[in-house]
């Protein structure tokens, strides 16, 4: 048995009520858990197109980012939509897209450009 693992087994007395036993002799568990200040936001980055009135697809449009963590932001422009909802729901219900690489892959190349920030 690993360190700081508990045994305990799950046993049923009358009116089926679930009791935990517990052996006494075994120590409490003392791993430690990195704990990381939490805050509730339901959105933890912004884009901002500068210079509104001038922004164009012809001219060009400029961002400016926020974000409330240090993070890497990577932008798709002109990604398919059925691939994106593809992609979604391989990141829901096959495997994690962790990487813009990944991402990518999982639309195909189906866009016109990425930007990272």
């Amino acid at each position: 048995m690993k360190t700081g693992e508990e045994k305990a087994s799950v046993e049923r007395f009358g009116w089926d009520v679930p009791v935990i036993l517990r052996n006494s002799e075994e120590e409490e568990s003392n791993a430690k858990v990195s704990q990381k200040q939490m805050r509730q936001v339901k959105n933890p980055f912004s884009l901002e197109i500068k210079n509104l009135t001038v922004a164009s697809a012809a001219s060009g449009i400029t961002l400016s980012l926020d974000c409330l963590e240090d993070c890497l932001l990577t932008c798709y422009w002109g990604c398919s939509i059925q691939r994106l909802h593809e992609a979604l729901q391989k990141h829901a219900y096959c495997f994690r897209i962790k990487t813009p690489q990944a991402f990518e892959d999982a639309v195909y190349n189906d866009y016109l450009y990425h930007q990272q920030y």
